[in-house]
């Protein structure tokens, strides 16, 4: 699986951020570097629970709140939190003795909400939905926890996503 990009929208103090991460076969390698404070704990985070839901959060995101610490309630009392992110599935066959490379196209779109009543919030079950992205548009998959699973599963999780401390 290779990140193509990600959008974060109302995730703690990712409000409205997009990332690209690199395509190049030479500079493959995105690094996230910044000044303490500034979020990029908050993104790994914010990318593990797009794939992975609620179990990637700390305590299974009991009592973990997700929406920005700063919101504005004239926006309204209810906080949509949506997490985009763009990927590539190369997967490889051997066929005849030859080995052919096939690749995949997805968006995977995580999204909630947390419902604010004074300094207290309670956040909905998170809705995933998952596409494969073709040239002529997008299909949407049955079962992405499961789609996602072969890919990347859960106990691989923190082997690819690291905070580098």
């Amino acid at each position: 699986m290779k990140l193509l990009s990600a959008h974060f929208q109302n995730f703690r103090l990712l409000q409205d951020l997009e990332i690209q991460f690199s395509t190049d076969p030479v500079r493959h390698l995105t690094v996230v570097r910044a000044a303490n404070e500034t979020g990029k704990t908050t993104l790994l985070m914010a990318l593990q629970w797009a794939l992975y839901g609620d179990q990637a959060l700390p305590d299974k995101g009991e009592g973990y709140r997700l929406h920005p610490i700063d919101w504005d309630s004239s926006k309204g009392r209810t906080v949509p939190v949506v997490v985009t992110v763009e990927f590539e599935v190369v997967k490889y066959n051997r066929i005849a003795g030859t080995v052919q490379d096939s690749r995949h196209r997805y968006r995977l779109i995580r999204s909630t909400s947390e419902d604010l009543t004074g300094v207290a919030w309670r956040r909905a079950p998170s809705n995933v939905k998952l596409f494969a992205l073709k040239e002529r548009g997008a299909t949407l998959i049955d079962s992405p926890d499961s789609a996602i699973d072969d890919e990347l599963p859960l106990e691989l999780r923190e082997v690819f996503f690291t905070d580098g401390d």
